[in-house]
């Protein structure tokens, strides 16, 4: 069986779904003691690269990832249609956008944009490691 994003997403949103997580009462309200959910994300660091990407490539990149799997986005790279900092960016305005209501996210990786930087770079010289080279992993 093959999950989509949409899926998992409205399995997440399920009323059930919070009371079977270890950490959470019966009410569905995260046990703070045992979970520690930051208020918010540090998005300071990356707010001007995001602002960066005109609203017109932000909705086309929306439209390429939704439904998108790892190896959808491989292509992507692979073409040239889609660099890796793209993808960071607008996973992060994503994130920015929704965690918010979902607080699946505790923390982002501050070097983030340089890591994709030297991703794309490695990928312009034709030096691919891998399938995942370029493709951001949220754990």
């Amino acid at each position: 069986m093959i999950l989509t994003r949409r899926a998992v997403l409205s399995a997440l949103a399920s009323p059930l779904l919070p009371s079977l997580l270890p950490g959470h009462g019966s009410a569905g309200a995260p046990n703070r003691a045992t979970i520690p959910y930051p208020d918010r994300l540090d998005f300071l660091s990356f707010q001007d690269a995001i602002a960066d990407i005109a609203d017109d490539r932000h909705a086309e990149l929306d439209a390429l990832l939704v439904e998108a799997t790892g190896d959808d986005i491989g292509q992507l790279l692979a073409k040239r249609s889609l660099t890796s900092c793209e993808l960071v960016l607008s996973l992060l305005r994503r994130i920015g956008l929704y965690d918010g209501r979902l607080n699946a996210v505790l923390a982002l990786n501050p070097d983030l944009l340089t890591i994709a930087e030297r991703l794309d770079a490695e990928r312009a010289k034709g030096v691919v490691r891998s399938p995942l080279h370029g493709l951001p992993v949220l754990l």
